[in-house]
């Protein structure tokens, strides 16, 4: 559907590198996209509006050496608080979920069915059916148990679609617990 918000995706660990503050880090995404006096049209968005959907992505990708990751988690609530008309959305493998965030849902995404696998995959190789089969023929094979695993993750099931319409095999042999 149509999104009515403007969203603005942030990799946390693009940004913790950077060394800027996370305003600064914004501003200068939107600069790279040609807007003028970015940092003014970036504050306005974020007090003036509720039109702003910030992605920020990969929590547990920045490193937790020197405090870099508490630091980075205390500047994500303090911004927060700041613009708390603005939309966040923030993401994090569970198992590095050692924190808090205060007046935020916490979501978790389920691993695929079978049969959502399945649709996925039709779905993905739509205006190819061959592909969608034959993907979905190797990955049911018994060698290709640890690869089947990995699909009913969502993201990595789009990972393994991308690479078997550029080889048209599914590789298992480097995947073996």
């Amino acid at each position: 559907g149509n999104i009515s918000k403007i969203p603005v995706f942030i990799s946390l660990k693009e940004w913790a590198d950077s060394g800027l503050k996370l305003l600064q880090f914004l501003a200068d995404q939107f600069s790279a996209c040609d807007v003028s006096d970015a940092l003014h049209y970036v504050i306005w968005l974020l007090k003036k509006t509720e039109s702003a959907l910030l992605l920020f992505d990969g929590l547990d990708e920045i490193p937790e050496e020197n405090g870099q990751r508490t630091q980075a988690i205390r500047t994500l609530r303090d911004f927060s608080r700041q613009y708390e008309k603005t939309q966040i959305l923030l993401t994090c493998r569970i198992a590095a979920t050692d924190y808090v965030f205060e007046q935020y849902t916490y979501v978790e995404i389920a691993d695929f069915t079978l049969d959502q696998i399945e649709t996925f995959v039709r779905k993905w190789f739509h205006a190819a059916p061959d592909k969608s089969s034959a993907f979905l023929r190797q990955i049911a094979q018994e060698q290709a148990k640890s690869v089947h695993e990995l699909a009913r993750q969502p993201l990595l099931l789009a990972l393994l679609c991308l690479a078997f319409n550029d080889t048209l095999a599914v590789s298992y042999t480097h995947l073996r617990a």
